[in-house]
């Protein structure tokens, strides 16, 4: 029986079969990528650079062969999106995904669907693809597919980041993010990561996109400076550490009511682990819509009310109507700040 499978693979070598050509030789590899995978994750280096991470809870129910060859798809991805017209090598110290690559296929069906993804990526980039054996005591990717480091992984949970869009609107990117961990298909990441259309935020331009952003906290005071160079409008959650060089910055940029956000156990999340924040309970957040554009920060600092007492005394309580019911207020510029619970 000719199933649609059979057909799709057949019409593809009758559009293909007049361009296939047999080479002798693809000479020396250009870009040498060495690739592992553990049960945890999945780990790739490529000219001194690291890159990896976790499975997801599905891709980890997945044989170690189907895994190991699934880190080499993403390790791809991460380092040559962009690439063409290369001869690429994977090493590698699994003998079964070396054999698919080598024989673009095999006989156990996933492997073989992974494989012929893998090479029609290739294809279409004219990337020519060989691999080769290292032992697995020589594999530096080894320590990239077991160590993570997680603090970078935390994301508000779904509903809450829904809530957010549905107020301020929806934003086009997110900074700061991972295959795992974004909120958005739009993302930029912090290292090589096989989904994002781009690495390393602070080398980009961000004027004239709509950005969403929960980034390490340590990030936080050099976020706001490059907000303000490239006039951006992001929806950064960060905490409310009034203490804190940026935090009054972050207040004068606002362009609309920022929302406070009470950590419990189930705001903020790993994806794939089960675990706390260690602050549950001990930490605010804040939702704030800012603009590095001065004068929209204007605008709506004149539709706020006036304080009615000076920065640093203490405050008139009888004389400043509190409008959110936990009490949270500031005061920028002379102008009162309520903060609305969300």
């Amino acid at each position: 029986m000719v199933t649609q499978s059979i057909k799709v693979e057949l019409q593809w070598w009758i559009d293909n079969l007049f361009q296939q050509k047999r080479r002798i030789s693809h000479g020396n590899p250009s870009i040498v990528i060495t690739c592992d995978a553990s049960i945890q994750g999945w780990g790739s280096v490529c000219e001194n650079l690291e890159t990896g991470g976790r499975w997801s809870d599905q891709e980890a129910q997945n044989h170690i062969n189907f895994l190991e060859l699934l880190a080499v798809s993403y390790a791809l991805k991460s380092f040559y999106k962009t690439t063409t017209n290369s001869h690429v090598q994977i090493k590698s110290d699994n003998t079964c995904a070396i054999s698919y690559i080598k024989n673009m296929g095999g006989k156990i069906q996933n492997l073989n669907s992974l494989a012929r993804q893998i090479w029609l990526w290739c294809c279409e980039r004219n990337i020519w693809l060989s691999a080769t054996h290292v032992p697995g005591i020589d594999n530096e990717a080894d320590a990239s597919s077991r160590k993570f480091n997680d603090n970078t992984e935390w994301m508000l949970n779904d509903g809450l980041f829904s809530e957010l869009a549905d107020i301020f609107g929806q934003p086009e990117v997110e900074l700061f993010a991972s295959r795992l961990n974004k909120q958005l298909p739009r993302y930029v990441s912090w290292k090589p990561d096989p989904e994002a259309e781009a690495v390393d935020a602070f080398s980009l331009n961000w004027k004239g996109k709509f950005i969403y952003a929960f980034p390490p906290f340590s990030l936080i005071g050099r976020l706001v400076q490059k907000v303000l160079l490239d006039e951006a409008e992001m929806v950064l959650v960060a905490p409310v550490w009034v203490t804190q060089n940026w935090y009054t910055t972050v207040l004068e940029m606002l362009i609309d009511i920022p929302l406070i956000i009470k950590v419990s156990r189930n705001t903020l999340r790993i994806p794939g682990l089960n675990k706390i924040h260690p602050l549950v309970n001990k930490l605010h957040l804040m939702a704030c819509h800012i603009s590095g554009n001065h004068s929209k920060a204007e605008i709506f600092r004149k539709s706020l009310s006036k304080s009615s007492w000076r920065h640093g005394d203490a405050p008139l309580r009888s004389n400043i109507h509190v409008t959110s019911t936990n009490g949270f207020f500031s005061v920028v510029k002379g102008k009162v700040i309520y903060f609305k619970p969300l």
